[in-house]
């Protein structure tokens, strides 16, 4: 009876954690940490919330979903061991606090997502949201400098003059703050772009695919990121 309820609960708890981890997946390249700095501790506290339901779903149970990767679990702790070594332990507990949220959503993922149907779910959310990223710049470099200036001015950024720099220059950096951080994710976004384009079942999806890559390498063409074209070519 009472396995049977934990059964259940899991599952329950399962479901919750695919739907915040979509939501998470979706929204966070949308939302700029610097013009909404508040926005990046929710995020962090979803993660902490879905990572305890995760662990009481596995029973606080792990061990066999860390011990594959190894040398992930090395970088982390390298990570971790640098922030006491540090000279700016506000800003590198800052970046630790990111890397661990990242590891565990690497985790729970794999976790919860181990089949083909849930690898193409994240793929395609990914992708969609990278569609998104990537018209706004677009729109930024066309049409939009003018606005994001006034927007700038308007929320009071106390780095607004990188961003004026950057608008001078008409180097897009979309919901990013930096377009080099707008050229890494795409970077990132346009392996799973192609690799959609290999696995695309119809003749249809595979255009439809080509014109997002298209799309993500005109984006980051614009970024003028010479970093980001290097780690394009090296990926």
């Amino acid at each position: 009876m009472l396995k049977n309820t934990f059964t259940s609960t899991g599952f329950t708890f399962n479901e919750l954690i695919k739907k915040i981890l979509f939501a998470i997946l979706f929204v966070t390249p949308l939302i700029c940490e610097k013009f909404f700095p508040n926005f990046l501790s929710l995020i962090q506290i979803l993660i902490l919330c879905i990572s305890f339901l995760w662990l009481l779903s596995r029973k606080f149970s792990i061990q066999k979903f860390l011990l594959p990767d190894k040398a992930l679990i090395i970088f982390i702790s390298i990570s971790i061991i640098s922030t006491f070594m540090s000279s700016y332990l506000n800003i590198t507990f800052y970046e630790v606090k990111k890397i661990l949220c990242y590891f565990a959503i690497y985790v729970i993922a794999s976790d919860l997502f181990n089949d083909t149907t849930g690898v193409r779910r994240i793929n395609s959310i990914i992708i969609f949201t990278g569609l998104f990223v990537a018209l706004y710049g677009l729109y930024q470099y066309f049409y939009g400098f003018a606005d994001t200036l006034k927007f700038i001015d308007w929320k009071n950024i106390s780095d607004a003059s990188e961003i004026q720099k950057n608008l001078i220059s008409k180097r897009i950096f979309s919901t990013f703050f930096y377009p080099n951080s707008l050229a890494g994710y795409l970077v990132m976004i346009i392996p799973i772009a192609i690799s959609s384009i290999l696995t695309a079942r119809y003749s249809y999806s595979k255009i439809f695919y080509i014109i997002l890559t298209l799309i993500f390498i005109f984006t980051l063409y614009l970024t003028h990121s010479l970093a980001g074209w290097f780690a394009f070519f090296c990926t």
